[in-house]
């Protein structure tokens, strides 16, 4: 399960296209991400970079839930 999971975060591999009748060799290639995999990315960098604020603004917004809930 670990495997599939990495495979999913990372994405496949791409290799890059060589012309054959090319001198020039290109050895690295890139990873192609799922949708899914590429929103999931977003929101880490997201909480990695924001993470005071987003846990402020929770506390806060429960907070407001609780005293709404006791009027």
């Amino acid at each position: 399960m670990k495997h599939v999971v990495k495979r999913w975060w990372q994405g496949t591999y791409v290799p890059p296209e060589n012309d054959p009748h090319s001198g020039i060799i290109f050895v690295l290639g890139s990873y192609e991400r799922h949708w899914s995999s590429k929103a999931a990315h977003v929101l880490a960098k997201f909480w990695l970079k924001h993470w005071q604020y987003v846990i402020s603004t929770c506390i806060a917004v429960v907070g407001i839930l609780i005293a709404l809930k006791k009027l």
